[in-house]
């Protein structure tokens, strides 16, 4: 299918935002899963990549839930357990997320991918929230660049502090 990996935390948030649906007994999971699920997990770097842009995770999640309740649960609803059916979106989207990876030649797509591509989903509600945030696919892309310079400067000055010690 693809020449990339998911990293732990992407393939965690799958999971999540599967699980998310059959609990509420949706036999589909869709790109409102993806964005909840990786708003309210804080070890996923796409929330903490959040944070640092001062951006609260729980306003767009609060956003989020306003335009579609994932959050209630009607009891009367059993747990799905079939196989869920992935929406067109949802497809469109991780296509979109490995399409990103591999343009910044990553050996695996992670979490701030995956952001990277519901906000390019400008008709979807997360798309249309995370616009609301000014999270546009072009200010994601410039910001997850400046990112990953200041991850490389950082393993840099290790390697340059290695090198001095010798």
């Amino acid at each position: 299918m693809s020449d990339l990996t998911l990293s732990k935390n992407l393939r965690n948030m799958i999971d999540a935002a599967h699980s998310l649906a059959r609990s509420r007994g949706e036999w589909w999971v869709g790109v409102e899963h993806l964005l909840f699920v990786l708003l309210v997990e804080p070890e996923c770097s796409a929330s903490r990549f959040l944070k640092r842009c001062s951006i609260d995770p729980r306003d767009v999640e609060a956003e989020l839930s306003s335009q579609i309740p994932l959050a209630e649960v009607p009891r009367s609803r059993r747990t799905y357990t079939g196989a869920l059916r992935k929406t067109d979106r949802y497809r469109a989207v991780f296509a979109k997320c490995y399409d990103i990876a591999r343009s910044e030649e990553s050996l695996e797509a992670r979490t701030w991918h995956l952001l990277c591509a519901l906000s390019l989903q400008r008709k979807s509600v997360p798309g249309r929230v995370l616009h609301r945030f000014g999270l546009t696919p072009r200010q994601l892309r410039d910001l997850m660049r400046h990112e990953s310079t200041g991850e490389e400067l950082q393993i840099l000055k290790k390697e340059i502090g290695r090198e001095s010690r010798r």
